[in-house]
């Protein structure tokens, strides 16, 4: 009897654990799953998802876990009418494993939903417009309560503030600059009026951006094969993805709002080492022909000559340089070199408006938190390394060719594989835990709400 007792309550025990254990594992599937109905219905506010994020917060529990059961399947085929590969979704499994399974691979998809879930606690209460002045470090202002507690609930500041502080001290600095940071900002703690503009801006909004960009990028980089080159203007950033591994980071200059820099696919064919430079007409007319009118030596110190229409160079006479009637009736051609505005590579890639990637050697414009400055093309911190890779593993030489030449020697490589170069406009996203990246719509194509 002792042992039928024993027998028993060991059955009972082991029961009543698994029970709990299910029914934990069913309130954290509801946790889960409504937040990421609440990423779907943000970023797709017309879809049902809405609705269902809606009908599972004012549901009980049982009626919540019944309606979950069928959600997850119309939520798995959203994913999939997208192209996003995840794990099947089998209905042995328990819901909470249906759940965790149901999104696409990547850490970002916890701490996007994380984050959001944050932004909409917050969007719940006041979030009113902060009106100061610029705000300089080591100063005093009445204004730095409420910097502070901004900061604070964005999760820049980690302890929160004394609502009596006015000194904007070390510690609030180094708030700020990790604020700054995370928004493209130039991170000299100074809080002038574009950090006041982010500082204001709604987690509604931040939301929205962070919720809508996800989908667009977690569709994008589906398409992706496993090697490549991924150019994200407003982020004025390059990445080179090798078999699945990034293999190079660069900071890039990309077109000006009058001259953008096109959103494209497209793949690199060839690349020029030490290139020369044949500068379009319209740039040479409006910005070096004027300098070189006024020190005609100056064009040579630079490297540049004329050269008519058989690429023949010529002699430029000085008073020929100074002809300020009529259209220049030359090519103006700068040789390879030192002094080559290209830099020392172009990565050539079929597009409409004969857009290259390259070097530049106004190497000070990298430092600039705005980096939209070109005319279209993109000019790249570290095109020497992405030369020798490119010329390593894609082309016959198989070795780092830009090392080996002398400056100012020219060579044109031809790939023997392509490399897909994509050119994306992404203004939002996370880079870890409760680290959401922002940018500015420097191009003015941000999805309107």
């Amino acid at each position: 009897m002792v042992r039928s007792g024993l027998l028993a309550c060991c059955v009972f025990f082991l029961f009543s654990s698994n029970s709990v254990s299910a029914a934990a594992d069913d309130d954290l599937a509801l946790v889960y799953f409504s937040r990421h109905l609440q990423l779907l219905a943000i970023a797709k506010p017309e879809s049902k998802f809405g609705r269902y994020a809606q009908l599972l917060a004012q549901s009980d529990r049982q009626q919540a876990l019944s309606h979950l059961d069928y959600m997850v399947l119309d939520v798995g085929l959203y994913w999939a009418k997208l192209g996003v590969n995840m794990p099947d979704v089998h209905s042995g499994q328990s819901r909470l494993s249906r759940v965790l399974s149901l999104r696409p691979s990547s850490r970002e998809f916890y701490w996007q939903t994380a984050h959001i879930a944050k932004l909409l606690s917050l969007a719940a209460r006041p979030w009113p417009k902060i009106v100061a002045p610029e705000l300089t470090p080591g100063l005093s202002y009445s204004v730095i309560p409420q910097l502070a507690e901004r900061l604070f609930q964005l999760g820049d500041l980690e302890i929160s503030p004394s609502l009596t502080m006015t000194h904007y001290d070390d510690h609030l600095r180094a708030a700020v600059l990790r604020f700054q940071r995370r928004h493209g900002l130039l991170a000299d703690g100074i809080v002038n009026s574009a950090t006041w503009h982010w500082l204001n801006v709604p987690p509604a909004e931040r939301a929205r951006l962070l919720a809508t960009y996800y989908l667009q990028r977690s569709q994008y980089l589906s398409s992706l094969g496993s090697s490549y080159i991924l150019v994200n203007i407003p982020a004025f950033s390059l990445e080179l993805v090798d078999q699945g591994r990034r293999r190079l980071r660069s900071r890039v200059i990309v077109g000006q709002p009058e001259q953008p820099t096109p959103v494209m696919r497209t793949e690199i064919t060839s690349a020029v080492l030490h290139p020369s430079w044949l500068v379009p007409r319209s740039y040479a007319e409006q910005v070096l022909l004027p300098h070189f009118r006024r020190d005609a030596a100056f064009a040579q110190m630079l490297g540049f000559y004329a050269e008519d229409s058989r690429g023949q160079a010529l002699s430029v006479a000085t008073h020929q340089w100074q002809q300020r009637q009529g259209k220049f009736p030359y090519r103006l051609v700068q040789r390879p070199g030192k002094r080559n505005a290209l830099g020392s590579a172009k990565f050539l890639f079929p597009n409409k408006r004969d857009i290259a990637l390259h070097g530049t050697t106004q190497r000070g414009d990298f430092s600039r938190s705005d980096r939209a400055l070109s005319a279209g093309c993109i000019r790249m911190e570290q095109e020497g390394e992405l030369a020798d890779w490119l010329t390593t593993t894609h082309s016959a030489a198989k070795r780092p060719l830009l090392s080996e030449l002398a400056t100012g020697q020219t060579q044109s490589v031809w790939l023997n594989s392509s490399l897909p170069l994509h050119t994306v406009y992404w203004t939002a996203w996370m880079d870890g835990p409760n680290l959401a990246q922002f940018r500015n719509d420097i191009y003015h194509l941000q999805p309107l709400p």
